[in-house]
């Protein structure tokens, strides 16, 4: 439930910064916002409930400043930068499951 509150939070916090008039501009509100909104706080939620809190303020910094490095890479579409935010909290999510359940194989 707290998941959910946060994605809520989280969408409703970028719906300002997007202008929609059109069904293009609703695709990329949906692959810009949404979808990475609800990735990373499902990434987000994993962490802290299974690890802490300070990596999930760590992994946040490095997210939010790829939106500053992202301008020094020349011309990367709607679809790229979609993407990125999609699929990277995505893997690291699968690839800390595994790591936590072979940390647990060990323990036993």
């Amino acid at each position: 439930m707290c998941t959910i509150t946060f994605i809520i939070i989280d969408v409703y916090s970028s719906f300002y910064l997007i202008a929609v008039k059109s069904r293009y501009d609703i695709l990329v509100a949906i692959g810009l916002s949404i979808l990475p909104a609800i990735s990373n706080n499902i990434l987000y939620s994993y962490i802290s409930r299974k690890f802490s809190y300070k990596p999930v303020i760590f992994l946040k910094l490095i997210m939010q400043l790829y939106t500053f490095v992202l301008p020094i890479i020349p011309n990367t579409n709607y679809y790229i930068t979609s993407l990125i935010l999609l699929w990277f909290p995505v893997l690291l999510n699968i690839k800390l499951i595994k790591l936590k359940q072979e940390i647990d194989d060990k323990e036993l």
